[in-house]
């Protein structure tokens, strides 16, 4: 059985407005809050360049939320969200993103416990990397079980060797009990379609 948390944490979310993010992201933490395994108290900040404002980025969402269930989602989940207009490549943007996660650790808990997702191409990885580590956003304090943590969600590296560049590049700022890795392409119906047949057919 999943167990609720309890202490207040913030999510970045790098590349918010993609398909990833509307469709499967947004939709699974929403089912998350509705199970009450969220804490009262959390923000998720979307980072991305288009030029939206908090409520105009919740408005894009809606498209992805049962229809019966967007009133609640909007009066309730959404007050949770806030959108950060910023480019992926600009250090000045991280630099101005820490302010924003500054203010909320001011009102929410001096020691927020920290989640990046990186629902971005494989391209952006490092270079995002590169603006957390500059930006001193991968450190965390460290207390009372609070922590940092990076999801990399997508194809990670597309041979070997980009994946060992990948893994140097976020070795260099954060610590391997901090990485995720998740490539949600293991999910779909023909991946696992495959596996069927490769394991119930002896030929194969």
């Amino acid at each position: 059985m999943a167990t609720a948390l309890s202490s207040p944490f913030l999510m970045v979310i790098f590349g918010a407005t993609g398909d990833l993010t509307k469709r499967k992201l947004i939709p699974s933490i929403y089912a998350l809050f509705k199970m009450k395994l969220l804490p009262e108290d959390f923000r998720i900040i979307a980072f991305a360049r288009r030029p939206f404002d908090d409520l105009s980025f919740a408005e894009t969402l809606l498209e992805f939320i049962p229809e019966n269930e967007r009133v609640e989602f909007n009066n309730s989940f959404a007050t949770h969200l806030s959108y950060f207009q910023g480019d992926l490549a600009d250090e000045a943007s991280f630099k101005s993103l820490a302010e924003v996660i500054n203010k909320c650790e001011e009102k929410m808990d001096p020691c927020l416990s920290k989640l990046y997702y990186m629902a971005i191409g494989p391209e952006s990885l490092p270079e995002v990397i590169e603006n957390l580590g500059k930006a001193n956003l991968h450190i965390g304090c460290g207390e009372d079980g609070k922590w940092t943590r990076l999801v990399v969600e997508k194809p990670f590296g597309h041979d070997l060797l980009s994946a060992q560049i990948l893994n140097q590049q976020l070795s260099k700022y954060f610590l391997e009990s901090q990485i995720y890795r998740i490539d949600h392409y293991l999910g779909k119906e023909t991946v696992q379609n495959i596996l069927s047949v490769r394991f119930a057919n002896i030929f194969f």
